[in-house]
């Protein structure tokens, strides 16, 4: 049953705080809290309704978490984030061809290894008007152009004329009360993706590595409720600890199996993120299973499109999939893997500059920018979309990056062997 709004408790601070200065709510219209029933009973979940004042149609998104407190904000965040991807012409787009000038991004960047053969896209050329938003580069504050193709993948915001144009880049999005903690957030999604397809497409398992009390109690306490779980480290030339976890149903009737991944300063913050994700994930598809009805062949069938992304998770909460995943924790032992010394946190902005200089130790820059939506930014939140041209994206169906070089070079970098000789994974990835 949805609560009223006047009625939302008062340990949600940022939003008290926002209805204290401007007596309202912005965009939130509704949120309800929702039981979780049986071997997910140690989650919370929420769903969230936010509607632009000039818009009918809600837009609603859901959260979870192992608090109420997460799982609140997870689904507002969630939510606003959904408004302003879709709600650009806030946002003083500019149109243009790319000229090659000083402070444009160059939309090669952002178009790097995909393999075309496998769909038709609609794709940029050099004489192609598109639209443009403003950002800035993180290390130098540079202001620059970038690209709105690779901003706002479902808004018809790339073209003057409406057309849609499919970009290659690793992204991040993030809301949060402070513009540095959403850069920082998205930053780490970029990473983690990147780490992740780098794996599942050279077909490379992870490395074990020992868990603190705080994940070792979590990882118990999931499977007492019926689970098998799986938690290995992920490598990447970054240096920044990356998890992921797999949680498998041992009963018969929740998802076959799922996955959760976190990018953190440091392994115990990594671990356990990706544990609460993975199960998080499992619900969400072992929900979607009992209510969607549709077959393993019909999951299949999607993948040959341009499938949403929480389509290549459910496809693998049927169990005939399971098998195709298996071999990211065959790691026969527990091994080293290089983590780049954590940042002392009680230092104001060590974080993210500690997360600037991984970047930088790979020659990668960082591009972020403020897509916040006015009734977003009247509650005093941002909502940051990052850009890491080069870095490797989640892609849908059979539109996949094999092309891109990244594959090869931190193969090299981390002496391990590489698709490109041996052949890359033909498998949809199981990310959600």
């Amino acid at each position: 049953m949805a609560q009223p709004l006047q009625d939302i408790p008062l340990s949600y601070s940022c939003l008290h705080l926002a209805l204290h200065k401007s007596h309202r709510f912005g965009p939130l219209t509704r949120y309800s809290f929702h039981r979780v029933p049986g071997n997910y009973g140690m989650l919370h979940a929420v769903t969230a309704s936010v509607r632009d004042i000039s818009q009918q149609k809600e837009i609603v998104a859901a959260g979870g978490g192992l608090t109420k407190n997460r799982a609140f904000f997870a689904a507002i965040g969630e939510a606003l984030e959904r408004l302003s991807l879709r709600q650009h012409q806030y946002l003083g787009l500019t149109a243009g061809r790319y000229t090659g000038k000083d402070g444009e991004l160059d939309p090669n960047l952002l178009l790097q290894g995909i393999d075309q053969l496998t769909f038709p896209l609609v794709r940029w050329h050099e004489e192609m008007e598109i639209l443009w938003h403003h950002g800035s580069e993180l290390a130098s504050g540079k202001l620059c152009l970038i690209p709105a193709f690779s901003l706002f993948p479902n808004a018809a915001a790339h073209t003057p004329d409406g057309k849609l144009l499919y970009a290659n880049t690793s992204t991040g999005t993030a809301t949060s009360r402070e513009r540095n903690a959403a850069i920082l957030s998205g930053i780490y999604e970029v990473i983690e993706r990147d780490a992740f397809v780098v794996h599942w497409e050279n077909r490379w398992a992870g490395i074990k590595k020992p868990l603190d009390s705080k994940s070792i109690a979590l990882l118990r306490q999931i499977e007492s409720r019926g689970f098998d779980v799986s938690i290995v480290a992920l490598s990447t030339d970054t240096g920044v600890p990356v998890a992921l976890a797999a949680i498998a149903d041992k009963t018969g009737y929740q998802a076959a199996i799922s996955f959760g991944a976190a990018a953190r300063a440091t392994w115990e913050e990594a671990s356990f993120r990706a544990l609460e994700e993975a199960l998080l994930t499992s619900f969400w598809i072992s929900t979607r299973l009992y209510v969607d009805g549709t077959s393993y062949k019909e999951a299949q069938d999607r993948m040959t499109l341009l499938p949403e992304p929480s389509d290549h998770a459910y496809l693998y909460g049927f169990p005939q999939a399971t098998e195709k995943c298996r071999f990211l924790f065959e790691a026969p032992k527990e091994d080293d893997v290089r983590f780049a010394n954590p940042p002392d946190k009680s230092v104001s902005n060590a974080e993210l500059e500690w997360a600037l200089e991984r970047l930088g130790s790979v020659r990668a820059i960082c591009i972020y920018a403020d897509i916040t939506h006015p009734s977003a930014a009247a509650l005093g939140l941002y909502v940051i979309r990052v850009v890491i041209p080069g870095f490797l994206p989640l892609t849908r169906g059979n539109v996949r990056s094999i092309l891109n070089p990244r594959l090869v070079t931190i193969a090299d970098a981390l002496g391990r062997a590489h698709g490109k000789d041996f052949g890359f994974n033909p498998d949809p990835h199981p990310f959600p």
